[in-house]
């Protein structure tokens, strides 16, 4: 509390924020996770839990959260979503459990430049939709809209490219591209 208090000046307290609520079930659990930079990772996750997992760069953290996407190979250990065990190191099978990951450098490994803002928004439903051989242009628009009026997304035209969006407003776009897949994870 005294740092808080010295860094945003005034009483601050986690009693004045907190409110204590029901959890759910679990719904992601690690289990003697071990991959690039972490060890033997052993955690459960509950519906309604918001946690933070940190460190400094290159300790293992953001490698943890893209092993758990699939974004990179685990080597032992398992991940379950909802009780479900994740069979394999694969993206499509995170994404089809409603697992989503926003990446930390969003240039490098989120936004796709060349793409417009309503590409961008898409893509992630088109993964998941990809044996569908019709893309319905009016129900992204729609969608786009829906996601651009709750997250407040200033853009001009969905049309541009996301590049011309201010870094913020691309980020936006990323977790409402995530937001879209119906990711509750």
């Amino acid at each position: 509390e005294e740092v808080t208090s010295l860094m945003v000046g005034g009483g601050s307290s986690a009693s004045e924020i907190y409110h204590s609520r029901n959890l759910g079930d679990v719904v992601l659990k690690l289990e003697n996770f071990t991959g690039p930079g972490f060890e033997n990772i052993n955690l459960e996750i509950r519906k309604g839990e918001v946690i933070g997992i940190t460190g400094l760069l290159g300790a293992g953290a953001s490698e943890m959260m893209q092993s758990v996407f699939g974004a990179l190979n685990h080597y032992s250990g398992n991940v379950y979503v909802k009780g479900k065990l994740l069979r394999g190191n694969n993206i499509h099978e995170a994404m089809s459990n409603k697992v989503a990951m926003i990446a930390s450098n969003r240039k490098e490994n989120s936004i796709i430049p060349d793409f417009s803002i309503l590409d961008n928004n898409a893509i992630s439903s088109h993964m998941l939709t990809m044996n569908h051989m019709i893309i319905r242009k009016k129900n992204e628009i729609r969608k786009y809209n829906e996601m651009k009026d709750t997250l407040g997304i200033k853009a001009n035209d969905y049309n541009d490219l996301i590049v011309s969006l201010s870094g913020g407003n691309q980020q936006k776009v990323i977790i409402a591209r995530w937001l879209s897949t119906e990711a509750d994870i």
